[in-house]
């Protein structure tokens, strides 16, 4: 995991990833600011 400092709360946070069907969000724990979020593909390997 990978600690970066949230820009809303200001603390030193590990960054807390939520995978929700195909969308990704990188979220702070404490105050919930979302760094990033994203969809991604899914393939069938088989």
């Amino acid at each position: 995991m990978a600690k970066r400092t949230c820009p809303n709360c200001g603390n030193v946070v590990e960054i807390k990833v939520v995978r929700e069907g195909n969308v990704i969000t990188k979220v702070c724990p404490n105050c919930g600011y979302v760094f990033i979020k994203y969809q991604v593909k899914t393939t069938s390997i088989g």
